[in-house]
């Protein structure tokens, strides 16, 4: 008896002829995903593994005071804008 997955060569060429576009792509896709996803995996070892170690500078406090700024006593609103009259309505001519 043979297995599932040994085909006879007439029996692949009839899968191939009856495969739909559908078919061909969702194979392709599949194939190409875990290809990227090795590629990725193989692309971030590389980056963190020969990459130098990044490590925190020394922060030292400086000191400084921080000093209000005061605002001037009189501040001067102007007034607000006058109301801009409506545009004419537009008319639709016959014609």
């Amino acid at each position: 008896m043979r297995n599932r997955r040994e085909l006879t060569r007439e029996e692949k060429k009839t899968r191939k002829q009856l495969e739909t576009a559908n078919d061909r792509f969702q194979r392709h896709n599949r194939d190409l995903t875990v290809t990227c996803l090795l590629i990725a995996t193989g692309v971030h070892f590389s980056l963190f593994e020969l990459n130098p170690r990044m490590q925190i500078g020394d922060m030292e406090t400086t000191g400084e005071e921080i000093v209000a700024m005061t605002l001037p006593p009189d501040v001067q609103i102007p007034p607000p804008p006058q109301s801009i009259a409506r545009p004419a309505t537009p008319r639709v001519s016959a014609g």
